[in-house]
């Protein structure tokens, strides 16, 4: 078996500064990412052969169970409909991306991040598709951010239930407020919007999710348990699978972009 790099542009550990595994801080990553000479994309076999004795199963019919209830209007899936979109999207959206992309009321950002986190499209074919056109620029910039958490994530394995950085804060466990939270029920609308947008099409807009609301200056829903003004700490994800791994989707790709 021969493995390939599928998931990043450039993948973790190909580029890391003077005397760490990993860069914790975007800018510098993204001149060293920029400078670095992308591979060529590998070409499609003609044909995908088993190994003896294995079968390649059923594809999933989306009602077998989970981690949580299914999104009411998920997208069309599979390689065929992702490259659709993508089409789409180069033709009639990337020119406008750095005027629009930070209106969350507008569809104006590519919706492949599904497409790239399940292997429907290639990351890499994204990128030299978007570069060196009207838009492709700020774009591309994005597909490194989603290198950049995957680098940090790659060194840091355990983020989706451990602080990244260290604060001293304290974990608050409350049930209630932790159901609010993924049903959209906090009372701040950035935050209830970007969570009922992920219940209802299974997919959250990147300057909604947990993180990016300290641009808006509106209360920042930590996960990690940073204070939330006026509401105290955030409640802790449980560990394990389920809350804690929606929190290290969100971070590897979940966001439209």
């Amino acid at each position: 078996m021969r493995a390939f790099p599928g998931l990043t542009v450039v993948p973790p550990g190909e580029v890391t500064p003077v005397g760490g595994d990993h860069y914790k801080v975007f800018t510098p990553y993204w001149r060293a990412w920029e400078a670095r000479a992308w591979r060529a994309p590998a070409p499609a076999p003609g044909r995908v052969r088993l190994p003896e004795g294995l079968s390649p199963g059923e594809p999933p019919h989306g009602d077998e169970g989970g981690l949580g209830g299914r999104a009411e209007e998920l997208p069309r899936s599979g390689e065929r409909a992702a490259r659709e979109r993508l089409g789409s999207w180069l033709r009639r959206g990337l020119a406008h991306y750095p005027d629009r992309h930070d209106d969350l009321a507008d569809a104006a950002t590519s919706r492949l991040s599904t497409d790239l986190r399940l292997g429907c499209l290639s990351p890499l074919e994204v990128a030299l598709s978007a570069r060196g056109r009207p838009g492709g620029g700020a774009f591309v910039r994005q597909l490194a951010w989603r290198d950049f958490h995957h680098q940090v994530t790659s060194a840091f394995p355990g983020m989706n239930v451990r602080d990244y950085r260290p604060r001293d804060k304290r974990w608050h466990d409350d049930p209630d407020a932790l159901d609010a939270w993924r049903e959209g029920r906090t009372g701040v609308p950035i935050v209830d919007a970007g969570m009922r947008q992920l219940l209802r099409e299974g997919s959250i807009g990147l300057h909604a999710q947990p993180g990016a609301h300290d641009r808006r200056r509106v209360p920042h829903p930590d996960p990690a348990g940073a204070l939330t003004p006026g509401r105290g700490p955030l409640p802790r994800p449980p560990h394990g699978r389920g809350r804690g791994e929606q929190l290290r989707q969100l971070a590897v790709g979940g966001g439209h972009r």
